[in-house]
């Protein structure tokens, strides 16, 4: 568990590039976009949305038995916003 901790705090650091768009430098804010997960650690799961992707809704994540359970989630259309 501690050994996570650690990671979350890494990954929650202040992360940013500076990149060259024509005649400006833009700061792009890298935090969080490295998963913390990979295949050899995790395995993905599609959860499908009961609101058919309403603005705001809960959605619940099957685990299946009591347990310490570390969960990622990717939302590929939010990182775009």
């Amino acid at each position: 568990i501690a050994k996570w901790f650690r990671a979350l705090a890494d990954a929650a650091e202040d992360k940013s590039d500076e990149v060259k768009r024509g005649t400006e430098t833009v700061r792009i804010n890298q935090t969080g976009a490295k998963p913390l997960l990979t295949s050899a650690t995790g395995k993905p799961l599609k959860i499908g949305v009961p609101g058919k992707g309403k603005d705001f809704e809960v959605v619940g994540i099957p685990l299946g038995q009591p347990g310490f359970y570390i969960v990622e989630l990717a939302s590929p259309r939010l990182g775009e916003a």
